[in-house]
């Protein structure tokens, strides 16, 4: 009678990945950050060192520049450590682009999420919609200032490169992820007595008010960010976003959390 049978599993999963969204979209989870808390121990701090009101350490100005990346793009660590400097023919899976002008905005650049296809065809014109494959969005000013200082920090501490190789795209961060964890964990704890800002929360940020927004829409914030989701694997099959709807939800969603 207490037997495991395949309806029972199926039952169980189908709980788990109720409870998987429910827990997204509650505003006093205590599992998320809520966007206030960040504003004086983490938003001003980061401000100050964009600035340049801090002593610019380059180890600091790393660290900072790498918060902001996980905090802007919603990557966990690990993915904000891939983040290259680019330019505008970049194919890398997420990029900086800088802007030549330095009063205008420099761009992110991220690989579009699309449907796991079995196999890859040519769309049908007139019939369907050709999706995009790189999503681009402003940087928003603090973030940019700290990767362009950090950027810059870094170029005229490599050795020179060929006038070849500065075409190519520059990974930003090339440390050990236990050393940047370190880092990034004695430095917000500095600021943060109620000891609630890790840089895991942080990176969630993003998604978890994404997903109060929408409602629990998975698929939805999945397309936003870029960023897949086991949850939304058959939604992504039936669903699309307009590249001014993504643009507007970003811009929304940063103005929310800075």
């Amino acid at each position: 009678m207490g037997g495991n049978t395949p309806g029972r599993s199926a039952s169980a999963r189908t709980n788990v990945a109720a409870l998987e969204i429910d827990k997204d979209h509650l505003q006093w989870s205590a599992i998320h950050l809520r966007a206030k808390e960040l504003e004086r121990p983490l938003l001003r701090r980061l401000e100050l060192i964009a600035e340049g009101e801090i002593i610019r350490d380059p180890r600091l100005l790393e660290t900072c520049a790498l918060i902001a990346v996980c905090l802007e793009t919603g990557r966990p660590l690990q993915e904000a450590m891939k983040i290259v400097s680019g330019n505008a023919d970049t194919r890398s899976d997420l990029a900086f682009i800088p802007s030549k002008n330095p009063l205008e905005p420099s761009q992110w650049s991220w690989r579009a999420l699309e449907p796991a296809y079995a196999k890859k065809r040519s769309v049908v014109k007139g019939l369907e919609v050709e999706r995009a494959t790189y999503v681009r969005n402003h940087v928003h000013q603090v973030t940019d200032d700290l990767l362009r200082g950090w950027r810059k920090r870094k170029k005229n501490r490599d050795l020179p490169l060929s006038s070849e190789d500065r075409k190519k795209d520059a990974p930003l961060f090339l440390g050990d992820r236990k050393v940047y964890e370190q880092r990034i964990k004695a430095w917000l704890g500095e600021y943060d007595p109620t000891k609630r800002l890790t840089i895991s929360k942080i990176s969630r940020l993003k998604w978890s008010l994404l997903s109060q927004e929408c409602g629990g829409d998975i698929a939805t914030a999945s397309l936003v960010l870029g960023l897949p989701n086991p949850l939304a694997h058959v939604s992504l099959f039936y669903s699309l976003l307009r590249s001014e709807e993504h643009t507007s939800e970003l811009q929304s969603l940063t103005n929310l959390v800075c």
